[in-house]
Parts: C-alpha cells; structure tokens; sequence
C-alpha cells in the first residue's frame, strides 16, 4: 500500500499540481496552414511537425506575419515522418509568434505561452 501512495505522489510531482494549471503551456492544435499563434509577449516552448506528401518545414516568427525574425524552425525530411522539439528555456517572440509551415500536407502544432 506505501508503494501505491509513492508512485502516486511522484506521479503528481512529475505532472504537477492543478493549481497550477493557469500558468501552464498551451498547445495551437493540430493544423495544417500559416496561421498567428499569439499577440504581445509570447514564449515558444516547441513544435511537433508531421511531414505529409514532401518534406515540411516549419519556422517560427516573433512577430504577427512570416515577416518577423525567425525566432525557432524544424524541418522533416522524408514524407509521413515526425519531428519535435521541447525546449526548456523557451524563445522569445516580443510581438507575437506566427508559425509558418511548407510542405504538401504538412501538420504542425506549437506549445506556448503569452503574457
């Protein structure tokens, strides 16, 4: 029975309290286009970029267009593959995060945070 009680409360360490859920990453679901994440200052924790029919490429701007400076990008080469990146000390977008994506079919989907 201890052994439950501890493997239960490491579990609520590693995945962390829901008080602080308000001040958690937010994911920009599954998309396929060129779209604005966030406005003001925002904070990009990563990307997962799923290839479809040509190689995808994912870049990512401080900004509110594809015109900022690219601030975090990923590419997968091969069609139907994955590529993701976790960072855990986030970029910085001082206007906005916009995601721009290339490649026929591609999926992508952006963890951040903004003020």
């Amino acid at each position: 029975m201890r052994k439950i009680a501890c493997i239960l409360a490491m579990m609520l360490m590693l995945t962390g309290a829901p008080a602080l859920a308000q001040d958690s990453v937010i994911s920009s679901g599954m998309t396929t286009s060129d779209r604005l994440i966030g406005t003001g200052n925002c904070y990009a924790y990563g990307f997962e970029l799923i290839a479809g029919a040509s190689t995808a490429v994912l870049s990512i701007y401080d900004g509110i267009t594809a015109s900022g400076t690219t601030v975090l990008a990923g590419q997968v080469g091969t069609a139907t593959l994955w590529n993701g990146l976790r960072l855990y000390h986030p970029v910085e977008g001082f206007t906005g995060i916009y995601a721009d994506v290339t490649g026929t079919g591609a999926q992508y989907t952006v963890y951040y945070k903004c003020r």
